[in-house]
């Protein structure tokens, strides 16, 4: 089965809204829309504004004989069921526009680690920390993301019914999922710290 993982883009931060309402600016819709989707990939995000938004504003691609997608092996590639970064070159393939109608399903078991709604300057230590076993108070244990991930996972993969899966979702909650999956050949943090804002992660299992 090909998973493709997808960060969300960039969204536009409000210090007063909490972080699961934040959505994308014009700057995280222009990124996005430089991503590249499978035409025929299910696309299923959390239920999070900006992780939709993110697959809703990218291309899609019709892949046809010698399209070169640039492949990347990620450092997280273990074993023979390998996760990849896959960066593809916009117009290396043949994409539809951005605004190509989609539909895009909703699962609250691909969310970011749910935590206390709280503004702090030190967010990206304390959220490499946390990927790296430390332990913040009101913070979702990891076992427990990467168990919903994987359910959510399971249960949209047999509606894919063979097509790509295609999950928009968040840098800590994809880091523990690959973690608990032993996918990961580098520590968590450093692997979450190298994800882009937006960040495509393949994963064939």
């Amino acid at each position: 089965m090909r998973i493709i993982l997808v960060r969300h883009a960039m969204p536009a931060l409000e210090p007063g809204v909490a972080p699961h309402r934040w959505r994308l600016g014009a700057e995280g819709r222009a990124a996005a829309g430089q991503l590249t989707l499978p035409a025929d990939g299910y696309l299923v995000a959390s239920s999070e504004p900006k992780a939709a938004e993110t697959l809703s504003a990218a291309g899609l691609v019709h892949r046809g004989p010698g399209s070169g997608d640039q492949q990347i092996h990620a450092p997280g590639s273990a074993g023979e069921r390998p996760s990849r970064l896959v960066h593809r070159e916009p117009g290396s393939d043949r994409a539809c526009t951005a605004q190509s109608a989609r539909l895009v399903h909703r699962d609250a078991g691909f969310d970011e680690v749910r935590r206390p709604h709280e503004w702090r300057d030190d967010h990206r230590a304390r959220a490499r920390a946390y990927v790296d076993g430390a332990v913040h108070p009101g913070w979702e244990p990891r076992d427990e993301v990467a168990a919903r991930f994987e359910a959510a996972i399971v249960r949209h993969a047999a509606r894919a019914a063979g097509r790509p899966l295609v999950v928009g979702s968040h840098g800590m909650a994809i880091t523990c999922w690959l973690a608990a999956q032993g996918r990961l050949a580098v520590p968590p943090g450093q692997f979450w710290a190298a994800l882009a804002f937006p960040g495509v992660v393949e994963v064939v299992r």
